[in-house]
């Protein structure tokens, strides 16, 4: 695979990746904005700009769906996390502890600089984590004898593009990120993971095993593009 990394005056970082094999071109974009184009290696990279620039506003639209607010005093976080700004006399830290993210914020600093929203984010983490392991496998285990649909095991990460996914082995990964979710885009994942332990791709013989269990998945699958696995 051979690469050309360019700035785009208004899309910032771009990655040109040839592949073998690779048929057609493909726009997509990373957690921090950067736009990755996947081209035939056959292609010339001028092809591949000229397409990253008829799809340009397209990509704008995705990018500020990817910024991450600034989070605030006061921010909900998951589903019982509040976010508290107190202040510190001693360095920048950050504690989760009894539904509170505590950010304790030295007085020469705002909650603005990056290196406090860095800290914030740790603390989110833990949080969504914590959340995350609280609820999901319970959910999981719920479902899946609700519909017979048995599994392995059932982990809970931080993934940075994906809402879960499903090994050969039936063992399932669940992003701690759901917890940013409304309940039924959780189910949705969820029961969607569980179709994978029958249908390992997404073919139409997953779907339909997906309909008898999520009758709402296509408005599901519509509605949760509206999200990304982070804040």
């Amino acid at each position: 695979m051979t690469r050309k990394d360019i700035i785009h005056p208004e899309l910032g970082k771009v990655l040109l990746s040839k592949r073998r094999g690779q048929k057609h071109i493909r726009i997509s974009l990373k957690g921090d904005n950067t736009v990755r184009i996947t081209m035939p290696s056959w292609l010339p990279y001028a092809s591949g700009l000229s397409y990253l620039e008829s799809k340009k506003q397209w990509i704008i639209q995705q990018q500020a769906k990817l910024t991450r607010p600034k989070l605030t005093d006061g921010s909900l976080v998951g589903k019982r996390h509040v976010v508290s700004v107190e202040p510190s006399v001693r360095d920048l830290r950050v504690s989760v502890q009894d539904g509170l993210i505590r950010l304790y914020l030295p007085e020469h600093m705002s909650l603005k600089d990056e290196d406090a929203q860095l800290r914030l984010q740790k603390g989110l983490e833990r949080a969504l984590k914590k959340e995350g392991e609280d609820y999901l496998p319970e959910r999981l285990r719920i479902l899946s004898e609700r519909y017979r649909v048995s599994y392995k095991s059932c982990y809970i990460k931080r993934l940075k593009s994906r809402w879960g996914s499903c090994d050969q082995h039936k063992n399932i990964i669940l992003n701690s990120f759901l917890m940013t979710l409304p309940e039924h885009l959780i189910d949705y994942v969820l029961l969607h993971e569980l179709t994978h332990t029958k249908h390992m791709n997404h073919q139409t013989s997953f779907w339909q095993e997906l309909h008898k269990i999520c009758p709402s998945y296509l408005n599901d699958k519509k509605e949760i593009k509206q999200y990304q696995p982070h804040l």
